[in-house]
């Protein structure tokens, strides 16, 4: 990985430990880590989670409708806000499939403690 990627990823790695949304980890799975440029020229860290993903049993249930979402508010009075960029973040994984969601960088092993992006099975 050349330099300036290993300080955005080490950047990146700081801003979710501290937030308490990943935690170092000691497991034996681990999937790669890589970065998907931005239109803004910023880069996105992503976690290649496929092979994961082919291991997982489906949930039969479907992803909802944005239009069937939409029209279940008609007639609603009142609408709260949702952090839609770290609202994801706050459903906390279950304790036994933490371990499941490790990567690793050069800079060691880390584990989700919250749902992450790509993961097959997580909230529509």
């Amino acid at each position: 990985m050349a330099t300036h990627l290993k300080a955005e990823l080490w950047r990146q790695i700081e801003s979710l430990l501290k937030a308490g949304i990943i935690r170092e980890s000691h497991t034996f799975y681990s999937s790669p880590v890589l970065f998907a440029p931005k239109k803004d020229g910023k880069l996105r860290l992503c976690i290649d989670y496929r092979r994961l993903n082919q291991q997982t049993e489906r949930d039969p249930f479907s992803t909802p409708v944005v239009a069937d979402l939409i029209a279940s508010t008609r007639g609603a009075r009142m609408f709260s806000k949702l952090d839609l960029q770290k609202g994801f973040h706050q459903l906390r994984l279950q304790d036994c499939n933490q371990e499941k969601t490790a990567f690793s960088t050069p800079f060691g092993l880390f584990e989700w403690v919250t749902c992450p992006f790509g993961l097959a099975n997580t909230p529509g």
